[in-house]
């Protein structure tokens, strides 16, 4: 089983660096001057993301981890990412490692 980090950094056109905070991670978007706070299974997620590990690895992981069927994790990874301000910095990224974003 692999630890999730309360700091990481995920390496994109510009890195975005997170750290956990009151059952948050938090990171600063230098686009929109603010302080971006996702939940913690966001998180999981972008850390996995950060290790390299791919759409089908991750899903593995969330399926088994959080008991949710191949279309929640799928519905729930769009949603996030459709209103995840900082994607711009990572879009080739996530698209590179299978998220259909």
């Amino acid at each position: 089983m692999i630890t999730i980090g309360d700091k990481f950094t995920i390496r994109g056109e510009k890195d975005i660096s997170f750290r956990k905070e009151d059952g948050f991670y938090v990171s600063f978007d230098p686009r929109i001057f603010e302080i971006i706070r996702i939940n913690e299974l966001a998180g999981e997620v972008l850390f996995y993301i950060s290790l390299g590990m791919d759409y089908t690895s991750i899903s593995k992981i969330i399926k088994l981890k959080y008991r949710v069927s191949e279309e929640e994790f799928e519905k729930d990874m769009l949603n996030f990412f459709d209103s995840y301000p900082s994607k711009i910095y990572i879009k080739t990224l996530i698209s590179d490692l299978g998220f259909g974003v």
